[in-house]
C-alpha cells in the first residue's frame, strides 16, 4: 500500500503542491544565494523567515513550517532530510554573501572617507600655493616700482649735481683688464 492511499486524495494533493511550493522556493534561494542578489531575501536569514518570506515577481508563496517537520515514511524523511541541507547550504552561501558585502562596503567607505580628507588636504596645499604666489607676485610688483624709483632718483641726483654714472664704464674696463 502506497503513502498515499492512507491520506484522502485532497490532502495528499495539498501536500504534494505545498511541497512543490517549498522546492520552487528553496530554488530561488540558491539562484538569489549564487547570483549575489542577498537583498532579495529579507535581512534576517532563519527558517521562519524563509518560511514567511513571499516574492510575487518571483512566485515566492508562503510555505507552512509544518511541513518541513514532516516524517511520516521513510521516503518523506530522506526528501525532507535532503532538502534541509540545501536549505541549510543556500543559507550559509547567503550568509557568506551578506559577509563579503558588508565588508566591501566597510572598505568603500573607508575609502571614501580617505578620498575626502585627501580632497581637503589638496585644497588646503591649493590655498596655500595661491597665497604664496599672490605673495610673490606683489613683492615682484613692490620691487619692481622700488627699482624704477631708484633709477628716476638716481638720475635727478646726476642731473642736479652735474655727475655723471662712472659705474658702467668701470665694468667695461674690468672686463677688458680681464682679457
Amino acid at each position: 500500500m502506497s503513502d498515499n492511499s492512507k491520506k484522502p486524495a485532497v490532502a495528499a494533493r495539498k501536500e504534494a503542491l505545498a511541497l512543490a511550493n517549498y522546492i520552487s522556493k528553496l530554488e530561488i534561494l540558491e539562484k538569489i544565494a549564487s547570483n549575489e542578489m542577498s537583498d532579495s531575501f529579507p535581512k534576517r536569514i532563519s527558517l521562519p523567515s524563509f518560511c514567511a518570506w513571499t516574492d510575487e515577481p518571483n512566485n515566492v508563496l508562503l510555505v507552512s513550517r509544518s511541513l518541513l517537520y514532516r516524517k511520516d515514511t521513510e521516503s518523506s524523511k530522506d526528501t525532507y532530510l535532503s532538502l534541509s541541507k540545501r536549505l541549510e547550504a543556500a543559507f550559509s552561501n547567503l550568509k557568506a554573501l551578506r559577509k563579503r558585502d558588508k565588508k566591501k562596503n566597510s572598505s568603500e567607505s573607508i575609502l571614501h572617507d580617505r578620498l575626502k580628507d585627501s580632497e581637503i588636504t589638496a585644497g588646503k596645499y591649493l590655498n596655500q600655493y595661491m597665497m604664496a604666489l599672490q605673495e610673490v607676485t606683489d613683492l615682484r610688483e613692490i620691487n619692481l616700482r622700488q627699482s624704477e624709483q631708484i633709477k628716476r632718483l638716481t638720475a635727478e641726483i646726476a642731473k642736479l649735481s652735474g655727475l655723471n654714472l662712472v659705474r658702467s664704464t668701470k665694468r667695461a674696463k674690468s672686463k677688458s683688464d680681464a682679457v
